[in-house]
């Protein structure tokens, strides 16, 4: 249930902060779900660097999935705007 939850909260982030750059809806999403994806592999380290891993739980490890989402979507979309470009 964890891995379902870390997959929409980094598809969401995708699209979210994808937003911010042009063109390529379908490729933020796929790349906010390899974010989720790798936020439920590295989150729990990541929140133990910032000493949250107690108080955060299933909430932080979400926030940490959609951030690495979003900003592997953001990335996707500057290298997709330059290829148009």
């Amino acid at each position: 249930m964890e891995i379902l939850i870390d997959l929409i909260s980094g598809a969401v982030g995708g699209n979210l902060l994808g937003a911010l750059t042009k063109g390529g809806g379908l490729l933020k999403t796929i790349m906010g779900l390899l974010g989720g994806g790798l936020g439920n592999f590295i989150g729990p380290d990541i929140l133990k660097q910032i000493g949250a891993l107690a108080e955060s739980g299933q909430a932080g490890q979400a926030g940490v999935s959609a951030g690495l989402g979003g900003i592997l979507a953001m990335i996707a979309g500057l290298f997709n705007k330059k290829k148009e470009a």
